[in-house]
C-alpha cells in the first residue's frame, strides 16, 4: 500500500483542525465595572438561564432582589403584562398556567403538542393552537393537526373549541388589542381575523395592524425619543435622528468566527422603560449597559432576558 496514501486520512484531519480555528467572541473594550451600582434604573428583569426559555430568575437590572422563581424544567410561552399570569410549557409541549409565581398547574385537556399559548391583553383567556404530532411516523403527522383554536380558561382551566376550517396548521397567532378577536396565519401564508363572539374568520390581504404584543418582549426601539438599536460583531449603536446620526454604545474588539460560527455576538439588545439602560446578551450571560456613561457590567449568567410593561 502507498505510504503516503495510508497517512493522507491523519494529513486531512491535521489541515482541518488548523484551517478551522474555533473562532473568539471578542472583548467588550468599554469600562466593565462588577459592582453594578453604576445602574440607578430600578426596571425588574426576567432572565433565562438556559436556552429555549427555559426556567426564569427575577432582579433588577441593578443585580438586587434576585430569586428563582422557575426550574429549568418550564419554559414561558406567554405573560400577562403585570406578571399574575404565565402560560408555561415543558419538553413533552404540554401546557401550564402560573398564578402569582405559584406552583405551575398543567391543563389536562391537552396531551402535548401545544404550540402558541398567548395570554389576552385582558388576562382573561390564553389562546391555543397546536403543532404537528411527532410521535407518528413523518408521513402521518402533516395530518395531525389543523387551524383548530382552543380557548382556555386561566382560572378554571375550561376549554372552548372553535372548529377548523381547513387542514392547514396555525403559523402565526396573535390577539387583537381588545381580547376580542384573534389574528391567524396558515402554513399556506392564509390570514384570517377570527372574532371570538361569532367565531366567523374574515379573510386577510395583509397582517392585522392592531395586533397585541405577546408578552414577555424586548424594547429594541425607546419609547421616549425613537432611538433604535442596533448591533453586529463590533457591538451595539444608537441609532437616532431617522438613521442620520449613529453613536456606538457597547465596543467588542477582536471577535473571530470559527467553522459554522453563526451565533450573534450581541443579541436581544432592548431597552428598559426609562430608556436609561441596555439589556443586552453576550457570551451566554446578560449584561447591562448605563446609555449615558457607557459603562458595562455583568448582570447573570443566562441565554436570554425580557421585561413586562407593567412592571
Amino acid at each position: 500500500m502507498n505510504r503516503c496514501l495510508a497517512f493522507a486520512p491523519l494529513i486531512f484531519a491535521l489541515l482541518a483542525l488548523t484551517a478551522c480555528p474555533g473562532g473568539s467572541a471578542g472583548e467588550i473594550t468599554n469600562t466593565i465595572r462588577e459592582d453594578l451600582s453604576f445602574i440607578s434604573d430600578q426596571q425588574i428583569l426576567f432572565v433565562h438561564p438556559q436556552v429555549n426559555r427555559n426556567g426564569i430568575i427575577r432582579l433588577n437590572v441593578d443585580g438586587t432582589n434576585r430569586f428563582d422563581i422557575l426550574s429549568p424544567d418550564y419554559r414561558v410561552r406567554s405573560a400577562s403584562t403585570d406578571g399574575s399570569l404565565w402560560s408555561l410549557g415543558d419538553p413533552d409541549n404540554n401546557l401550564y398556567t402560573l398564578h402569582a409565581f405559584e406552583d405551575p398547574r398543567q391543563v389536562d385537556f391537552f396531551d402535548g403538542q401545544v404550540s402558541h399559548a398567548p395570554i389576552s391583553p385582558d388576562g382573561s383567556t390564553i389562546a391555543v393552537t397546536l403543532h404537528q404530532d411527532f410521535r407518528l411516523p413523518q408521513d402521518e403527522r402533516p395530518g395531525s393537526v389543523d387551524d383548530t383554536i382552543f380557548l382556555v380558561d386561566p382560572q378554571t382551566h375550561e376549554v372552548r373549541t372553535i372548529p377548523n376550517q381547513t387542514d392547514h396548521q396555525i403559523r402565526r397567532l396573535a390577539w387583537t388589542t381588545d381580547s376580542q378577536s384573534l389574528y391567524i396565519r396558515l402554513d399556506d401564508d392564509q390570514q384570517f381575523l377570527v372574532d371570538l363572539t361569532t367565531e366567523e374568520r374574515t379573510e386577510l390581504e395583509d397582517p392585522y395592524e392592531e395586533q397585541a404584543p405577546n408578552h414577555p418582549f424586548t424594547r429594541p426601539v425607546c419609547s421616549h425619543d425613537g432611538t433604535e438599536l442596533a448591533h453586529d460583531d463590533q457591538g451595539i449603536e444608537l441609532i437616532r435622528d431617522d438613521d442620520e446620526r449613529r453613536e456606538r454604545l457597547v465596543h467588542i474588539e477582536g471577535r473571530e468566527r470559527g467553522f459554522h460560527d453563526y451565533e450573534s455576538t450581541v443579541s436581544q439588545p432592548f431597552f428598559t422603560k426609562s430608556c436609561e439602560t441596555v439589556v443586552f446578551v453576550y457570551n451566554r450571560s446578560v449584561w447591562v449597559v448605563d446609555v449615558e456613561s457607557g459603562v458595562v457590567g455583568e448582570l447573570a449568567e443566562g441565554r436570554g432576558a425580557f421585561i413586562l410593561p407593567d412592571l
